[in-house]
């Protein structure tokens, strides 16, 4: 990726940490109000297009990104362990929406009836069946297809989750609408992701190291952003926040060799690494030298959930 090309991402990236874009799919908060008049028109009918234009790539981009993750994709077992203490008790029929190797598909399956993996990616799906049928559990049916089109009827689950994927999708308010129109009135709609800080350009410069790694992160949403997801629904009630926020240490390296990511994106994310260890431009991840003398950084992982009225 060019300098000029990387500049005008972040820049993009920060009008929208600052509120003067909407995020994709995600309503403007009154105190972050996009310009008004004309102006506020253009812009509204720009995003709106690009939103449009966005759901259908970014899901083919996802289904190529993550085809050649899926053998190297391993969520770390105490950031399942963090939601599944975050979410507490659960049973019933469950949905994993965005299950990617079925990780999470696969700590609810003990405690549910029956679980509904479901994915955009093929190969994720199928890494997940094998596992799953190595480890004995035999509750899980796999379900392929767009988050934004779920193929089920109104109120079937009495839980619906996703984990880990909120950044990818083109259109979260979308999705989450899909989630909360499948759940049970009674039932709960659970998200939990990666989340960025409250200071814009930190969140810019984040999403933007996100996007030089992964091409199919589109951007992080803060804690708040997070439970607005579900909020602006309508159509639950939320449920207090527990204020925890589990930071889990990344090593630099492995992260971006499980997305193939190419050497000059690379050296570009190690270089602002380095420079905000140095006092330069703070990247919102927190980078340290571990013990071993490599780069790592912290992902910050929160939970919202509500009921479905």
């Amino acid at each position: 990726m060019t300098q000029p090309v990387l500049r005008c991402l972040r820049a993009q990236l920060t009008a929208v940490a600052r509120g003067r874009l909407p995020h994709r799919g995600v309503p403007v908060r009154a105190s972050h109000r996009a310009p008004q008049g004309a102006a506020g028109h253009a812009v509204r009918g720009f995003c709106a297009a690009k939103a449009a234009a966005a759901v259908d790539g970014n899901v083919e981009m996802v289904r190529q990104e993550f085809k050649k993750q899926a053998s190297l994709y391993s969520p770390h077992p105490k950031t399942i362990d963090f939601v599944m203490g975050e979410v507490g008790a659960v049973s019933g029929a469950a949905l994993d929406v965005a299950s990617g190797t079925g990780a999470f598909a696969m700590a609810l399956a003990p405690v549910c009836q029956s679980v509904v993996a479901f994915d955009a990616t093929q190969e994720m799906l199928a890494r997940a069946k094998r596992t799953a049928e190595g480890l004995g559990i035999g509750n899980i049916t796999y379900e392929l297809g767009d988050a934004t089109r779920l193929p089920f009827l109104d109120g079937v689950f009495d839980v619906v989750t996703s984990r880990l994927a909120v950044h990818h999708f083109a259109n979260p308010g979308a999705v989450v609408r899909e989630m909360v129109r499948v759940c049970k009135p009674g039932g709960r709609v659970i998200l939990s992701d990666i989340v960025a800080g409250d200071d814009p350009d930190q969140h810019a410069e984040m999403d933007c190291l996100e996007v030089l790694r992964d091409p199919s992160h589109t951007a992080c949403v803060t804690l708040q952003g997070l439970q607005d997801l579900l909020a602006l629904t309508g159509r639950v009630r939320m449920q207090p926040h527990t204020g925890n926020v589990y930071a889990h240490p990344m090593n630099a390296a492995t992260w971006m060799d499980n997305s193939e990511t190419p050497p000059e994106a690379r050296r570009e994310i190690e270089e602002c690494f380095r420079a905000e260890l140095a006092g330069g431009k703070l990247t919102g991840l927190r980078p340290s030298i571990g013990e071993d003398g490599e780069l790592a950084f912290l992902h910050r992982y929160a939970v919202a959930q509500a009921v479905r009225l």
